[in-house]
C-alpha cells in the first residue's frame, strides 16, 4: 500500500474527533472519504497531510513513518493536498501561483515555469494563467488550488471537498478532470459530501461517524449498508 494509516486517533481535550481509524490507499486508487457533518473527515485529513498530529496511531507512506514528519517533508516525499477554503496569493499570476508549488522539485525559474505551465493547461487554466488569483471565480480558486498541489510532483493527492460549491456543469468538469489526474498515475483521496460524485469517481468508499470507520468497500456497497443510511438519515428512516 501506498498510504496507510494504522489506530490513529485524534484527541481535542476530551474529545476523540478521530478514534482508532485504520485506512489503507493503494497506489492509482481513487478512494471516497465521506461522513455527514462532525465525523471526523477533515481531522483525519489533516493528520494525513501533517496538519495535525495524531494523538495516537501512525501513518506510513511508502514505507516510511511519516506519522511526525512536518507537511513540507511529507510533500516532497509525494503527499499533496488541497484546502477546503482555496488558498491562493491573491496579488500573483496564475502562473505564479502555481510555480510556487514547482520549486519544490525544481532548481531554477525556468524549469519551475516549463512545469507550472503544462499543469495550468492541465487544468483548463490556461487563459487565465496571467490573470491575478484574486480575480478568479470559486471554479477557478478551486482549479488552481488541485494545480499548485500538482505541481509538487505528488504520488498521492489529497482533495479536501474540492467540489463543493460548483454548479451542475462544474462538477462534472470537475469530475472529469479528477479522472485525468488519476489516469496519469496519481493516487486520490478525496472527501465529499455528495454521495453522487463519490458514486462517479471512487473505486473504494471509507464511510465515517463521530470519528470512527463505520463502513468500507463499493460505493454501491457502502450506499445499501444501514449502518451508513443511519448516519446519514437517522434511525426513523430505517423503519
Amino acid at each position: 500500500m501506498l498510504l496507510q494509516a494504522h489506530n490513529l486517533s485524534k484527541l481535542f481535550g476530551g474529545l476523540a474527533a478521530v478514534s482508532d481509524v485504520s485506512i489503507e490507499v493503494g497506489p492509482n486508487e481513487i478512494v471516497g472519504l465521506i461522513g455527514p457533518n462532525g465525523a471526523g473527515k477533515s481531522t483525519l485529513f489533516n493528520c494525513l497531510a501533517g496538519d495535525f498530529r495524531p494523538t495516537r496511531g501512525s501513518i506510513v507512506f511508502d514505507g516510511i513513518d511519516v506519522t511526525r514528519a512536518e507537511p513540507e517533508r511529507r510533500a516532497r516525499l509525494g503527499i499533496g493536498r488541497t484546502y477546503q477554503i482555496p488558498l491562493a496569493f491573491g496579488r500573483m499570476s496564475v502562473i505564479d501561483n502555481v510555480v510556487v508549488g514547482a520549486y519544490l522539485r525544481s532548481r531554477t525559474r525556468h524549469d519551475a515555469l516549463a512545469r507550472a505551465e503544462a499543469i495550468v493547461d492541465l487544468v483548463g487554466l490556461g487563459e487565465w494563467r496571467t490573470a491575478l488569483g484574486a480575480t478568479l471565480g470559486t471554479l477557478g480558486r478551486k482549479r488552481l488550488e488541485i494545480a499548485r498541489a500538482l505541481a509538487t510532483e505528488p504520488r498521492v493527492l489529497l482533495l479536501d471537498e474540492t467540489l463543493a460549491g460548483l454548479t451542475p456543469v462544474e462538477t462534472q468538469e470537475a469530475i472529469e478532470l479528477i479522472r485525468r489526474l488519476h489516469a496519469s498515475g496519481v493516487a486520490i483521496v478525496i472527501v465529499e459530501h455528495v454521495m453522487e460524485v463519490i458514486m462517479a469517481l471512487a473505486q473504494r468508499v471509507i464511510v465515517m461517524d463521530e470519528g470512527k470507520v463505520i463502513a468500507s468497500g463499493s460505493a454501491s456497497d457502502v450506499v445499501r449498508d444501514p449502518r451508513v443510511k443511519e448516519a446519514y438519515l437517522g434511525r426513523r428512516a430505517q423503519g
